[in-house]
């Protein structure tokens, strides 16, 4: 026979998660199964391994329940570059401000930032 703990063969409603987590190795299950009182929250891991997979898989978790998240370094990595141009942008045209402020500031007049930002016209 088997070697079966007797305190969850007599609970025939016990589930298998429940054994393992009495039994001292939740440690094992807590990457992957998380229980909140009567809500369990369920981690799963698939590879994709191109663009078309990654959709399939976003378009099943999105038929199953909206309401799952679907993440992974490739969105991560999706979505950072999608937004990367404009924020670059955004943080150049900050930055070129502050730095002319700051020039305007230091010469206390505006004549010489414009000479100093300028080409030069004395060079051949």
């Amino acid at each position: 026979m088997p070697n079966v703990c007797r305190d969850c063969s007599t609970h025939p409603s016990a589930s298998a998660t429940t054994a393992i987590v009495a039994h001292g190795l939740g440690d094992l299950l807590d990457r992957f199964i998380v229980r909140d009182a009567d809500r369990w929250t369920l981690a799963t891991y698939v590879f994709p391994s191109s663009a078309e997979q990654t959709a399939r898989v976003q378009a099943i978790v999105a038929a199953v329940d909206p309401a799952q998240a679907f993440t992974g370094l490739t969105l991560v990595n999706r979505e950072l570059a999608r937004s990367f141009v404009p924020q670059f942008i955004k943080g150049l045209a900050i930055g070129t401000a502050i730095v002319i402020a700051l020039v305007v500031a230091a010469f206390q007049r505006l004549a010489p930032v414009t000479v100093c930002a300028g080409p030069d016209r004395h060079r051949v």
